[in-house]
């Protein structure tokens, strides 16, 4: 059977790309919160579970693919977690699973990849697509046109998958995300893609059971989403504009009925106390779940309330417990970049936070604490079913 989509028409005009994330920062902050002490739930972790208990009641549509768009998907661990239980429901109908990422780092490309392979052998019937296209483009998938606003033309490759040792099917991937995922510093002295880069991954044998379902380069294939994961796909500093242009297009991109995830720090937990220890002048200018959504809702165009409404905020605290033996000198390295990087916090106050009194003033708190506690924020939008 062929799956042939339904095509909508692109979204007009180009948004600013930068999330305002730095990269070191990002990576330590990952590894600091899947890896602070004996007892865990990493945070990626408990926002996928949220995620797959919200979908185990998602109204199915047998007659098309089901569509997930994950911008910013990290390492893969929120779309791991959130796509458990849709797939069990997708199986017995044999409905096509078609998966979208838009990641900008390279370094998480190849560990997303493996993810998303790993998705594939489970359920065959799946497709996924990995780019750094800009929002605009991102969620359309849209091979047919260059990306961004320098018109760079699209560099585009396809894996297809045999049954078996994921490691080695994907060895060619390493090089190819060294070569093509690369970042330059634009005029804004923003990090944006050198080049626009984009995969597709499936398995062999499902290639003439997609037809339809995969992206083709040359092809206008815009594709709307049942389920859009935005989780810390923004820097919680970053301007209002930033946040609207990163949430926009991509809940635009809903089919009617369907839900979007929008996740960032929520601050008033411990990464708020170590911030006023290690950086006592900075305000993050966070803004509430409610705000983005107003701003979203006045800003973009094709998107009001009347065709997008915000359905749930939920406030998931992450404990992480972290006896006294586990704390070392890399444990509050990576603490630190962890407060910096919930925080936002400028360059201009990195100097401070590197003070061995800063420093000091991390390692006494998460031994006097036995580890710390943030708190997140997530937003549920929903596409309301007369809009499309």
């Amino acid at each position: 059977m062929n799956w042939n989509m339904s095509l909508a028409p692109a979204p007009a005009g180009s948004v600013a790309d930068s999330s305002g994330f730095d990269d070191t920062e990002r990576e330590r902050y990952f590894t600091f919160l899947e890896n602070a002490g004996l007892w865990r739930r990493g945070e990626k972790r408990v926002t996928g579970h949220i995620i797959n208990n919200f979908l185990a009641k998602y109204p199915i549509d047998p007659s098309r693919p089901f569509g997930v768009y994950d911008v910013g998907a990290g390492d893969g661990t929120v779309l791991s977690f959130s796509l458990r239980e849709i797939i069990k429901r997708l199986r017995p109908f044999g409905i096509p699973l078609r998966i979208v990422i838009k990641e900008f780092s390279g370094e998480d490309v190849l560990v997303v990849a493996k993810k998303l392979a790993a998705i594939i052998n489970y359920y065959p019937l799946t497709t996924g697509t990995i780019s750094n296209l800009s929002f605009a483009k991102a969620h359309a998938v849209d091979f047919s046109v260059k990306d961004g606003s320098n018109a760079k033309p699209i560099i585009h490759e396809t894996f297809r998958l045999e049954s078996g040792n994921v490691e080695t099917q994907l060895a060619a991937l390493q090089p190819f995300a060294k070569s093509h995922w690369g970042s330059i510093l634009n005029s804004k002295k923003q990090k944006v893609p050198e080049k626009a880069v984009a995969i597709n991954l499936f398995h062999q044998d499902m290639e003439a059971e997609l037809a339809g379902v995969i992206p083709q380069l040359g092809v206008s294939s815009t594709m709307y989403h049942d389920v859009v994961i935005i989780s810390q796909g923004y820097a919680a500093g970053a301007k209002l504009s930033t946040k609207v242009n990163a949430v926009g297009p991509s809940v635009k991109s809903l089919v009617p009925g369907g839900l979007a995830f929008v996740t960032h720090w929520f601050g008033d937990d411990d990464g708020d106390v170590l911030l006023s220890k290690i950086a006592p002048q900075f305000h993050s200018g966070r803004h509430s779940a409610q705000q983005v959504y107003d701003a979203v809702a006045s800003n973009l165009a094709g998107i009001d309330r009347s065709t997008i409404e915000y359905v749930a905020r939920l406030l998931p605290n992450y404990r992480f417990r972290m006896p006294a033996e586990e704390i070392t000198a890399q444990t509050v390295a990576d603490a630190k970049e962890t407060f910096l990087y919930a925080g936002q916090v400028g360059k201009i106050y990195e100097a401070a936070a590197n003070e061995a009194g800063s420093l000091a003033a991390i390692a006494e708190f998460l031994r006097v604490n036995r580890g710390a506690t943030f708190r997140n924020e997530m937003a549920v939008y929903r596409r309301r079913l007369e809009h499309v």
